[in-house]
C-alpha cells in the first residue's frame, strides 16, 4: 500500500501490482509492507518498496515514512547523499536526515546504511538495557533490542546511553571516542 500527498492531493492505493509517483519538495510518501518478506532502498529525492508482486516507487519527495507492520522479514537499505547526513537510530526507528531530505523507517528489524559523500554521522539514542556496539574504520552495527543497524562510510557515531544501561562496545581506539555528557 502507498499513501501520497501533495499540497493538492490525497491518494491511497491498494492492491496494485505497480505505483510510481513523481512528486516535489512539499510533497510526501508512506510506504506500507505487505505480509511478506519486503525490501525498502531510499535515498535523498528516491524510494522504493518491493515485496512479492509488487514494486512501489517514489521519487522527487522531501519527506519519505517507511512503515514495517504486517510480518515477514523486511529490510531496509538507506544510502546517504554527496554531502553531509545524519541517521537517527532509537531501537525500530531510523530517521536519515540530509540533502533538504528527511527518510524515516519504523520498526524493520534490519536496516543498513551506507553515508555515501560528505561527513556523514549517526546520533544513537539507546533504548536497550544492554545494547551493543561494533566499529571499525567507518563501518559498524548497534543491535538494540530486536533491532540491528549496520552501517558503512560514517565518520563520526554519537552513542547516548543511560547509566542505567550496559553498553557493550567493540570499538577501535582510534576510529570512535565516548564522551560523558552530562552531569558529574
Amino acid at each position: 500500500m502507498a499513501d501520497l500527498t501533495s499540497s493538492t492531493t490525497h491518494v491511497v492505493a491498494n492492491s496494485f501490482e505497480t505505483i510510481q509517483f513523481i512528486g516535489g519538495n512539499t510533497d510526501r510518501a508512506i510506504f506500507y509492507d505487505s505480509t511478506g518478506s519486503d525490501l525498502f532502498d531510499a535515498q535523498a529525492r528516491w524510494a522504493r518498496m518491493t515485496g512479492p508482486g509488487f514494486a512501489n516507487i517514489a521519487t522527487g519527495m522531501q519527506y519519505v515514512q517507511a512503515i514495517s507492520s504486517a510480518g515477514g522479514n523486511d529490510r531496509a537499505s538507506l544510502t546517504g547523499s554527496d554531502g553531509n547526513d545524519v541517521l537517527g537510530v532509537w531501537a525500530g526507528s531510523r530517521t536519515l536526515s540530509g540533502a533538504g531530505t528527511q527518510i524515516s523507517t519504523s520498526n524493520f528489524q534490519y536496516v543498513q546504511f551506507n553515508g555515501g559523500g560528505g561527513f556523514d554521522y549517526i546520533d544513537y539514542y539507546a533504548a536497550d538495557q544492554t545494547p551493543s556496539i561494533y566499529g571499525r574504520g567507518g563501518y559498524g552495527d548497534i543491535i538494540d533490542q530486536a533491532f540491528e543497524t549496520q552501517f558503512s562510510g560514517v565518520e563520526m557515531m554519537l552513542a547516548r546511553v543511560r547509566t542505567s544501561q550496559q553498553l557493550k562496545s567493540d570499538l577501535a581506539a582510534l576510529d570512535y571516542a565516548f564522551q560523558k555528557i552530562g552531569r558529574n
